[in-house]
């Protein structure tokens, strides 16, 4: 028995959030059990990892029913804008932290935790009073069929995405200039230089996920026809965007060395207990 496109799609959607709900699983638990990751910045990576973690979740909502579609529409709007501020927040700290030198932002974090919150609610809710949720191409978003449609896409996501990114890259490049100055001489260079590797890559998920999220929409309205691989592409790129801010935002030296020294002790309990007669049971 054949599969439907709907059904081929959903298992193919699955398979990629899957692997999002792992890594977003994973970032939540280590915060909650290593105490070295319970600090401000760390923090904020949990905040995003729970936004993505919702995201994902909505990829293995089937879309064939109206109110399920609608359902999944709003809150992948708000997991997605959480998701995009959260990144800004992230880059930010950073910003004020090592390229201002000042540590107090850590104080806001009540305030930021609820700018994150609310400003997407707000805009989420925006929609509703067009009722424009529902069937859009590839996965539910804004209606196909909403005379608002245009606006709402700018309005709901690719505004906020563009001017998120755009001040991501800066912050970046800022923090980038003051980790090349003398002030930060004293840092040891393979550190320096696996910290400036690593910022290079922060703004990459919003280019690489909801680049390529833009340029099928924008097919689409061209005038493109509908494609089914190219919805399948798009989607699963999307679906994928959890998985892909796990490894890049929350895989950190501490979170590495953390992991290592667990499974190591795993590991090295297993071989005890295999070669160490005490071990076995009677």
């Amino acid at each position: 028995m054949s599969l439907s496109e709907n059904e081929i799609k959903l298992i193919c959607y699955t398979i990629c959030a899957t692997l999002s709900i792992l890594g977003c699983l994973l970032i939540v638990i280590l915060g909650f059990t290593c105490k070295k990751l319970r600090t401000f910045s760390y923090r904020l990576i949990i905040y995003l990892a729970l936004a993505d973690l919702l995201s994902s979740i909505c990829f293995i909502i089937p879309d064939n029913d109206n109110t399920l579609c609608k359902v999944q529409a709003i809150i992948m709007n708000f997991s997605q804008l959480a998701s995009i501020l959260i990144t800004g927040c992230i880059s930010l700290s950073l910003y004020v932290m090592v390229a201002k030198e000042n540590f107090s932002i850590a104080m806001a974090e009540k305030k930021i935790l609820g700018g994150i919150i609310i400003i997407p609610l707000i805009l989420t809710i925006m929609p509703l009073t067009t009722n424009s949720y529902g069937k859009s191409q590839g996965w539910c978003w804004i209606d196909n069929d909403s005379e608002y449609k245009y606006m709402w896409m700018l309005v709901e996501f690719y505004a906020p995405l563009m001017f998120i990114l755009a001040f991501n890259i800066f912050a970046y490049i800022k923090v980038y200039k003051k980790f090349r100055d003398t002030e930060y001489s004293l840092l040891e260079t393979d550190v320096k230089a696996k910290f400036i590797n690593r910022l290079k890559f922060y703004p990459l998920s919003l280019v690489v996920c909801f680049g390529i999220a833009g340029v099928h929409k924008i097919y689409y309205i061209a005038g493109g026809q509908e494609n089914f691989y190219l919805d399948i592409f798009a989607g699963c790129v999307v679906a994928l965007y959890g998985f892909v801010n796990s490894i890049f935002y929350g895989f950190t030296k501490t979170v590495k060395s953390y992991l290592r020294k667990t499974f190591g002790n795993w590991y090295s309990y297993r071989d005890n207990s295999s070669s160490n007669p005490s071990f076995a049971k009677p």
